[in-house]
């Protein structure tokens, strides 16, 4: 017999049995939100660079390397915090290049990503697209903002918010590439 204050676990009690089952619904919202977005068109921008910390920064190698794949064009990620520290190695201050910075954090409160931006923003070298989960300042300083909000969580580790993220950001790039029949 069980004593008296027993109490049977349900895997519905677990934060993260749940985000990894309903991530379904966050991959849906992405595509949702990124069809329903003002895309950039590949050939807008001479470069596009893709920034993120910690888990996000891996994000966006594989979407810098799926953009490069679709478009034919030059894009490069690189941690926030090298586009804060050392600017001149990421955007190069002569020239006339066209940039476009996708930025990638699942709080829209990632610090270093933040102050990346906004110093991106003070030099004006080219427009922000946001990928997050929150619609918070990150978001509010992006000229094109994706926010999935089905991808928030309360887990610490990240499962559907990376996923969604993910999700979204292949669909950018196809968008920007003009396969929106790779986003359907």
């Amino acid at each position: 017999t069980r004593p008296p204050n027993y109490k049977t676990m349900q895997l519905t009690d677990y934060h993260t049995y749940n985000e990894i089952k309903t991530q379904t619904e966050a991959w849906a919202q992405a595509l949702d939100v990124v069809r329903a977005s003002d895309s950039p068109k590949a050939g807008d921008y001479d470069q596009i660079i893709f920034i993120g910390c910690g888990s996000t920064y891996y994000l966006s190698l594989a979407a810098a390397a799926l953009y490069q794949e679709l478009t034919g064009r030059s894009a490069r990620a690189v941690p926030a915090s090298e586009l804060l520290l050392n600017p001149q190695t990421v955007v190069p201050q002569t020239g006339s290049l066209r940039y476009l910075l996708i930025s990638i954090s699942r709080s829209g409160t990632t610090t270093e990503t933040i102050k990346a931006v906004e110093k991106f923003k003070a030099e004006k070298r080219g427009d922000v697209l946001v990928i997050s989960n929150y619609d918070e300042i990150l978001s509010r300083l992006a000229d094109i903002n994706i926010v999935i909000s089905k991808g928030q969580e309360q887990s610490v580790a990240q499962t559907r918010s990376f996923a969604s993220m993910y999700v979204a950001v292949t669909a950018m790039c196809a968008k920007m590439a003009g396969r929106g029949d790779l986003v359907s």
